[in-house]
Protein backbone atom coordinates (compact mmCIF):
# COMPACT_ATOMS: atom_id res chain seq x y z
CA UNK A 1 0.00 0.00 0.00
CA UNK A 2 1.38 3.17 -0.83
CA UNK A 3 0.09 7.16 -0.57
CA UNK A 4 1.75 9.14 -2.74
CA UNK A 5 1.09 13.02 -2.32
CA UNK A 6 1.74 15.23 -5.69
CA UNK A 7 2.11 18.93 -3.97
CA UNK A 8 4.31 22.45 -3.91
CA UNK A 9 3.64 25.72 -3.30
CA UNK A 10 3.74 27.05 -6.99
CA UNK A 11 0.31 27.09 -9.41
CA UNK A 12 1.38 26.05 -12.73
CA UNK A 13 3.89 23.44 -12.36
CA UNK A 14 2.36 20.50 -13.34
CA UNK A 15 1.35 18.77 -10.07
CA UNK A 16 -1.97 17.67 -11.07
CA UNK A 17 -0.87 16.48 -14.58
CA UNK A 18 1.58 14.20 -12.52
CA UNK A 19 -0.96 13.24 -10.22
CA UNK A 20 -3.81 12.32 -12.76
CA UNK A 21 -0.92 9.92 -14.64
CA UNK A 22 0.37 8.57 -12.08
CA UNK A 23 -3.34 7.59 -10.79
CA UNK A 24 -4.46 6.21 -14.56
CA UNK A 25 -0.70 3.68 -14.31
CA UNK A 26 -1.17 2.73 -11.50
CA UNK A 27 -4.78 1.60 -12.48
CA UNK A 28 -3.17 0.22 -15.45
CA UNK A 29 -1.09 -1.78 -13.30
CA UNK A 30 -3.81 -3.32 -12.08
CA UNK A 31 -3.91 -1.72 -8.85
CA UNK A 32 -7.03 -0.14 -6.52
CA UNK A 33 -6.19 3.00 -6.80
CA UNK A 34 -8.07 6.38 -5.04
CA UNK A 35 -6.84 9.42 -6.28
CA UNK A 36 -7.73 12.71 -3.60
CA UNK A 37 -8.44 16.08 -5.17
CA UNK A 38 -7.51 18.43 -2.24
CA UNK A 39 -6.73 21.93 -4.93
CA UNK A 40 -10.12 23.99 -4.92
CA UNK A 41 -9.57 24.49 -8.79
CA UNK A 42 -10.91 20.77 -8.90
CA UNK A 43 -8.96 19.52 -12.48
CA UNK A 44 -8.20 16.30 -10.91
CA UNK A 45 -11.82 15.38 -9.85
CA UNK A 46 -13.06 17.19 -13.16
CA UNK A 47 -10.62 14.72 -15.31
CA UNK A 48 -12.19 11.43 -13.27
CA UNK A 49 -15.19 12.55 -14.24
CA UNK A 50 -14.54 13.37 -17.91
CA UNK A 51 -13.34 9.69 -18.12
CA UNK A 52 -15.69 8.21 -16.44
CA UNK A 53 -18.47 9.88 -18.24
CA UNK A 54 -16.59 8.06 -21.52
CA UNK A 55 -16.31 4.65 -20.16
CA UNK A 56 -12.03 4.65 -19.95
CA UNK A 57 -11.11 1.55 -18.09
CA UNK A 58 -10.05 0.93 -16.25
CA UNK A 59 -11.81 3.72 -13.56
CA UNK A 60 -9.99 5.35 -11.26
CA UNK A 61 -11.83 6.28 -8.11
CA UNK A 62 -11.51 10.09 -6.90
CA UNK A 63 -12.88 12.15 -4.58
CA UNK A 64 -12.46 15.40 -3.14
CA UNK A 65 -11.31 16.44 0.66
CA UNK A 66 -10.28 19.87 1.88
CA UNK A 67 -9.49 21.49 5.73
CA UNK A 68 -9.27 19.71 9.24
CA UNK A 69 -9.44 16.29 9.67
CA UNK A 70 -7.66 15.36 6.14
CA UNK A 71 -5.00 13.44 7.31
CA UNK A 72 -7.03 10.94 9.21
CA UNK A 73 -9.44 10.51 6.34
CA UNK A 74 -6.40 9.51 4.31
CA UNK A 75 -5.01 6.91 6.74
CA UNK A 76 -8.72 5.84 7.24
CA UNK A 77 -9.17 5.19 2.82
CA UNK A 78 -5.62 3.93 3.06
CA UNK A 79 -7.00 0.76 4.45
CA UNK A 80 -9.20 0.55 1.49
CA UNK A 81 -7.20 1.13 -1.63
CA UNK A 82 -4.00 -0.66 -2.38
CA UNK A 83 -2.51 2.91 -4.01
CA UNK A 84 -3.76 6.98 -2.78
CA UNK A 85 -2.23 9.88 -5.28
CA UNK A 86 -2.93 13.41 -3.52
CA UNK A 87 -3.37 16.01 -6.06
CA UNK A 88 -2.15 18.55 -3.16
CA UNK A 89 -2.31 21.67 -5.65
CA UNK A 90 -0.75 24.71 -4.69
CA UNK A 91 -0.32 25.23 -0.90
CA UNK A 92 -0.33 21.77 -0.25
CA UNK A 93 -4.17 21.84 0.24
CA UNK A 94 -3.92 21.85 3.94
CA UNK A 95 -2.15 17.79 4.43
CA UNK A 96 1.48 19.00 3.66
CA UNK A 97 4.44 21.39 4.41
CA UNK A 98 3.40 21.86 7.64
CA UNK A 99 5.43 22.44 10.99
CA UNK A 100 4.77 18.31 11.85
CA UNK A 101 6.23 17.44 8.05
CA UNK A 102 9.35 19.27 9.09
CA UNK A 103 9.79 17.58 12.34
CA UNK A 104 9.47 14.04 10.14
CA UNK A 105 12.05 15.51 7.80
CA UNK A 106 9.74 16.52 5.28
CA UNK A 107 11.14 19.62 3.22
CA UNK A 108 9.20 19.86 0.23
CA UNK A 109 10.80 22.27 -2.50
CA UNK A 110 8.41 25.10 -3.20
CA UNK A 111 7.69 24.08 -6.93
CA UNK A 112 7.17 20.52 -6.87
CA UNK A 113 7.35 17.87 -3.41
CA UNK A 114 6.34 14.29 -4.14
CA UNK A 115 6.48 12.58 -0.99
CA UNK A 116 6.31 8.32 -0.83
CA UNK A 117 4.92 7.37 2.45
CA UNK A 118 4.68 3.12 2.76
CA UNK A 119 1.97 2.36 5.05
CA UNK A 120 3.98 -0.28 6.71
CA UNK A 121 7.15 2.08 8.20
CA UNK A 122 7.00 4.39 11.26
CA UNK A 123 6.71 7.63 10.68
Amino acid sequence: MSIILIGGEKGGTGKTTLAVNLAALRALQGRDVLLIDTDIQASASYWAQTRDEAGIQPRVACIQKFGKGLQTEVRDLAKRYQDIVIDAGAGFGGIAGGAGDRRAGVHPHPALAVRYLDAGADG
